[in-house]
């Protein structure tokens, strides 16, 4: 069997922030297009490394661009993959409605496009291969649920939110607001964005505090925990004791997260997995081999809820996965 060598360049554009891997394909290699976000948050770095890690491990041609958390830039990104004369792209949208005419290129050029861990808009199998990455929806009503089953089918909750018009939001507030209304005792006493951000989060939490009082608030539904880490900082500033004067449960779980488990400040935390590099390459060998059975699906990967009972096991087999993923694609980058 003849031997596969993946040749890399590093290349910064101005235009198109990318960082690429060789694009000269031979007949046995595809070469795969990688539109990503932004490569700052823990959790994007670590479902990047992964994408990444699985891609070169498989033997693919790899050329990885980030957005830096701009549409705009999101959409040049593509473009530019585009005419590089990529195979597949794998794109993770920043904005739900923003890359319409980036799927309609996409599909004038023959190159199919696999969603990654956020939907845009388009019918699933014609506009795109798939969906690939976790159920959001399915996190917001794991962490309506733990509500109910550990602070009470009556309670007073606050609600923090990332950006509004992104789909994960969307369909995080779907999954908890479709449960809390089957209990006339869970009531939201507030509801506001603080788009992500740790120091946002923090000052909107503590206008509700002054404005709603603590005593009238049991728990807090963060839709990420960047903002429920700001959420634990403004309830010090107030003399306040996460778990003991007020719950927080929180949704994404990387080591951080589980280090405020351990440490008391999240009471639960549901995962939003970042680890699909594995099931996005089996679904990409599959297309590669003439296996369209793709098309239209939905591929969701497992997402694990970590409370103090499980956090230490799950947090040392994590740092593992970080550790390995992290290591191919530094020498990627590098």
């Amino acid at each position: 069997m003849k031997k596969r060598t993946i040749v890399v360049l590093f290349i910064v554009s101005l235009l198109a922030m990318a960082v690429t891997g060789s694009v000269a394909e031979t007949a046995d290699k595809k070469v795969i297009g990688v539109s990503q976000i932004q490569y700052t948050s823990e959790w994007r770095i670590a479902e990047t490394n992964s994408m990444i890690r699985a891609l070169i491990e498989a033997g693919y041609e790899v050329i990885y661009t980030n957005a830096q958390g701009e549409t705009q830039q999101q959409i040049a990104n593509c473009e530019d993959l585009l005419s590089q004369g990529i195979d597949y792209l794998m794109l993770s949208p920043l904005e739900s409605n923003g890359l319409t005419a980036v799927l309609e290129d996409a599909k004038a050029q023959n190159v199919p496009v696999i969603l990654i861990d956020r939907w845009a808009t388009g019918v699933n199998g014609e506009d795109f291969v798939c969906y690939i990455g976790t159920e959001q929806v399915g996190q917001g009503s794991k962490c309506a649920e733990w509500i109910v089953e550990n602070v009470g089918e009556t309670a007073n909750i606050v609600v923090l939110q990332g950006d509004p018009s992104s789909s994960s939001v969307q369909d995080r507030g779907k999954g908890f607001y479709d449960v809390i209304e089957q209990y006339e005792g869970l009531k939201v006493v507030s509801d506001q964005v603080a788009n992500d951000s740790l120091t946002e989060a923090q000052t909107v939490f503590s206008n509700i505090l002054q404005s709603v009082g603590a005593d009238n608030i049991d728990v807090v539904f963060s839709m990420s925990t960047q903002m429920a880490h700001g959420v634990v900082q403004a309830m010090y500033e107030f003399g306040l004791t996460p778990g003991e004067d007020i719950d927080i449960v929180t949704i994404n779980g990387l080591p951080s997260d589980l280090e405020s488990v351990l440490a008391g400040e999240f009471q639960a935390v549901v995962q939003c997995n970042p680890f699909v590099g594995d099931k996005m390459v089996e679904v990409l060998d599959g297309l590669v081999a003439g296996d369209t059975s793709a098309y239209g699906q939905i591929y969701y990967v497992d997402d694990t809820i970590f409370t103090m009972e499980n956090a230490q096991a799950e947090l040392d087999a994590m740092v593992e996965i970080i550790n390995h993923d992290s290591e191919v694609t530094q020498d990627f980058l590098n």
